[in-house]
């Protein structure tokens, strides 16, 4: 066996490798990492928990109180209107978009890989290298 298939095969492996590492510790943190997990244990422990407390304010009283304040109009002819809030919820991070992130970059290196050894640079780089020095000669 010759250098250049020794050389060979220790870069296909490193691909190998390198990708198979990827994707494994990728999926290692998206399962360490997992909100869905975490939290619903979480929040079982604090509900079971939970103390109720309330605070006393100086003025609570005047707070709870009904204020006789007539209905906004929208416009001048209306005499009256239903006032509805409507309100966006937060959504929370999951965290998927690391772990999606990464297997992508690693599926990307690893066809990478499968492209440039299917090519065989060396053998392309000897080829060029070969042309351009009878190029020189002639």
């Amino acid at each position: 066996m010759n250098s250049t298939d020794q050389a060979q095969k220790g870069f296909k492996t490193f691909l190998l490798t390198l990708s198979i590492s990827l994707i494994l510790f990728s999926v290692v943190y998206y399962v360490i990492t997992s909100p869905s997990l975490n939290k619903s244990e979480l929040s079982a422990d604090v509900e079971e928990e939970q103390v109720s407390y309330t605070e006393e304010t100086v003025f609570g009283d005047l707070a709870s109180q009904k204020m006789d304040v007539p209905t906004r109009a929208v416009l001048a002819g209306a005499d009256g209107t239903a006032e509805t809030t409507q309100g966006t919820a937060a959504v929370p991070d999951s965290g998927t978009f690391e772990v999606t992130l990464g297997l992508i970059l690693s599926g990307i290196t690893f066809l990478t890989g499968l492209f440039v050894i299917s090519k065989d640079p060396r053998k392309i780089a000897l080829s060029g290298f070969e042309k351009r020095v009878v190029r020189g000669l002639k």
